[in-house]
């Protein structure tokens, strides 16, 4: 009698345990299935916190990997270094002072996106053209990856 009750605890133990693993799993399912418009949004903000910091490197990571191939990090990094001189001085921006870029808007068209940013400046916005010129990047094997329209003027080739 007693092995039989055993027996029967043993498998509302395992009943029990299967029942917390599914639940758990199903957590963790639910919580990772954000929308494509917030992957998009996330992976935005993060590429423009490395532009922000100037760490052209890390932003030369979030191009497609064929674009990576085309323009080397070297090439990428000399660019934006020059660039961001440059439009620092235009600006009248002083040395050490540096521009904040950051997502206001993004948009998904299936496997296309759109990525509106904001440059500021000491928390004033700087109207440069961008809003009317969104970034556009594309989702390949569930990563969003920025795809420039035109890669010759994103990587420049020297003569």
């Amino acid at each position: 009698m007693y092995s039989q009750s055993f027996k029967h605890h043993i498998g509302v133990a395992k009943v029990a345990v299967l029942g917390i693993q599914i639940i758990a799993f199903l957590m963790i399912a639910g919580c990772s299935s954000i929308s494509p418009e917030a992957q998009l949004n996330n992976r935005a903000t993060d590429v423009y916190t490395h532009v922000t910091n100037g760490d052209w490197q890390r932003v030369h990571g979030y191009f497609l990997p064929e674009f990576q191939k085309f323009c080397s990090i070297e090439q990428y990094t000399d660019k934006n270094v020059k660039g961001m001189k440059v439009l620092n001085h235009m600006l009248g921006i002083p040395e050490g002072g540096s521009l904040e870029f950051s997502v206001i808007e993004t948009r998904v068209y299936g496997n296309a996106g759109q990525v509106f940013i904001d440059i500021s400046y000491q928390g004033k916005s700087l109207d440069l053209g961008q809003s009317n010129s969104p970034r556009e990047w594309v989702l390949v094997d569930g990563e969003w990856w920025s795809n420039p329209e035109d890669w010759e003027k994103e990587c420049p080739k020297s003569s």
